[in-house]
């Protein structure tokens, strides 16, 4: 996305993963390169919500299964004490 912004003379000043799409907006950018970038920022926030999501789910899971595991002394997947 930063090169087809380049490519149009816009710049997106280097930044965070997690603040990319706010400083992308943030940019006074020419509307022809709204246009182009606006469908591409829409698809890659959902896919981006969607792994936060996935990988919270995750991470929650792996810690209740690592919590189980505390119970006892040693099980498979767990660590002894």
């Amino acid at each position: 996305m930063r090169g087809l912004v380049r490519e149009q003379g816009g710049r997106i000043p280097s930044c965070e993963t997690a603040n990319f799409f706010s400083k992308v907006r943030a940019q006074k950018l020419a509307p022809d390169i709204v246009r182009l970038i606006e469908p591409l920022l829409v698809l890659i926030e959902g896919i981006n919500r969607q792994l936060c999501a996935k990988y919270v789910l995750c991470l929650y899971v792996l810690c209740l299964g690592y919590v189980r595991c505390l119970g006892r002394p040693r099980g498979p997947g767990c660590r002894p004490r």
